[in-house]
């Protein structure tokens, strides 16, 4: 829980706001996420997030890329080029974007047989 409340500090100031975690539906609030892609072709389709009031996106990488799995990344539309973060978005690093930006997750290791003990862990934090 250390590293939501460091990513919380983080969004606040970077958005100039004071939001904490939010665990009921009657607060708007941060909820601490961990997403896993398993090997075996875990993926998330093209999708965009309405701008406000989230204004940033957080993506922590928990994973080791190469090691932990081959392929599967997120990959963002910018000015109609696709942007594939995985040579960058390595463990421990945290891609900011702006939060309507068009993105998905590219397939972890879609030729390998499914896996659910093995693959690419993200922590992220929206705002709900």
């Amino acid at each position: 829980f250390d590293i939501f409340k460091k990513m919380k500090s983080f969004y606040n100031k970077i958005v100039g706001a004071d939001y904490d975690f939010g665990f009921s539906d009657k607060i708007i609030g941060l909820r601490p996420q961990i997403i896993h892609y398993p090997v075996g072709g875990g993926c998330f389709d093209w999708h965009q997030h309405k701008l406000n009031p989230q204004k940033v996106g957080l993506i922590l990488n928990l994973s080791k890329p190469n090691i932990d799995y081959k392929s599967g990344s997120t990959t963002f539309k910018i000015d109609n080029n696709e942007v594939n973060i995985y040579n960058e978005h390595r463990q421990g690093s945290l891609a900011l974007f702006k939060y309507d930006l068009v993105h998905k997750v590219t397939d972890v290791e879609k030729n390998q047989p499914l896996d659910f003990n093995k693959g690419r862990y993200s922590a992220i934090i929206p705002l709900m």
